[in-house]
């Protein structure tokens, strides 16, 4: 678990009780919310607006040295990464218990909350081509076709993956939630919204619809989401299905894209 140096997070010494420093549309930081949201806890709210660069200044790196969020204060304690975080929270604050009970369970739930990690990089490429230019948010950069051909690749797999896990299965690690479902269920959001093709994984969309309706999911990742937000993605994607470079696009697992991926 990552806890930052008492010399990094001087700042925060004099901070009592629970701090979020998050930005609204950031899927590690929906993860914790969610956490903080399933466990009724209340929380000081910092928001940190990427889009304003507020995550470079001097004064956040203060509490995160990396300068990216969520970074959690706990009454003076700094702990940086989502997924540290979310394990942090369930054993600062056990009830109720977002970890499985038994040695196997929680194995497997530390597994799908690291194979959400592993895909990280292939959900902000995506993110950014899909989501982030439908609002004017620029990211840097554009990708080359190649790297959006091999993001969707990735995600593809990893989606399908998760579909053949939850046959027959209500929740992915143990018989209730966990964090593993929290960690993921952001970002199968962010991958509807974009509208990457969910036909061929059933057993993932009826998680889905189910993880739909947490108070927990409506609190923490529907209630940040912009006004007109989904109108906006809605419209640039139907722009970019006519020029057939939408994220479901054929184009995007021809070869030649993928040998350079």
């Amino acid at each position: 678990m990552e806890v930052v140096s008492p010399l990094v997070g001087q700042e925060a010494r004099g901070l009592e009780g629970l701090h979020l420093y998050h930005y609204g549309l950031s899927n590690c930081s929906q993860k914790v919310r969610m956490v903080l949201a399933e466990k009724g806890l209340g929380w000081a709210n910092h928001h940190v607006d990427l889009t304003k660069a507020e995550h470079r200044t001097d004064e956040y790196r203060r509490i995160h040295p990396n300068g990216v969020v969520p970074a959690l204060v706990d009454n003076g304690t700094i702990v940086i990464e989502s997924s540290d975080i979310m394990e942090y929270l369930d054993e600062r604050f056990p009830n109720p218990p977002l970890r499985p009970y038994t040695e196997h369970d929680l194995m497997q739930m530390r597994t799908w909350v690291a194979r959400q990690d592993s895909i990280q990089r292939a959900y902000l490429i995506l993110s950014s081509e899909f989501v982030f230019k439908a609002i004017g948010v620029s990211n840097g950069a554009a990708p080359s076709r190649s790297t959006i051909a091999g993001a969707v690749r990735t995600v593809n797999e990893a989606l399908a993956e998760l579909n053949r896990h939850m046959c027959e299965r209500t929740w992915l690690a143990g018989n209730a939630l966990s964090l593993a479902d929290i960690a993921w269920v952001v970002d199968v959001h962010r991958f509807a919204v974009m509208h990457v093709p969910m036909f061929p994984y059933p057993n993932l969309r009826a998680w889905y619809r189910r993880m739909r309706k947490l108070t927990s999911f409506r609190q923490a990742v529907l209630a940040y989401e912009p006004s007109g937000f989904r109108r906006r993605v809605d419209l640039y994607t139907c722009r970019r299905w006519l020029t057939g470079s939408h994220v479901g696009s054929p184009r995007w697992r021809k070869p030649q894209f993928l040998a350079n991926s």
